[in-house]
């Protein structure tokens, strides 16, 4: 299930005469893109502080594949060329 936020509040519509549910106007804005953020933010500074914590090539390449797969596929290869 995917989680939601929601910010609510309410305000006064223009005109004063106009009844009915109008006149009680509730404004609710999803803040799930703010959360989707927070998380994309959050994975991003997780990758930082685990991929790339030494020198050596190859095993930068299985942090990278060991990070990506559980949370963006099933399986990850990393293609290393010769330069």
């Amino acid at each position: 299930m995917r989680e939601r936020a929601w910010l609510g509040g309410l305000r006064r519509p223009p005109n004063p005469l106009v009844s009915g549910h109008r006149a009680a106007r509730g404004a609710l804005r999803s803040m799930s893109e703010a959360l989707g953020a927070r998380r994309r933010l959050a994975w991003l500074n997780a990758a930082d502080l685990s991929i790339g914590t030494t020198l050596d090539v190859r095993r930068t390449a299985e942090e990278l594949a060991d990070f990506t797969v559980p949370e963006l596929a099933d399986g990850a290869a990393v293609d290393l060329l010769d330069s």
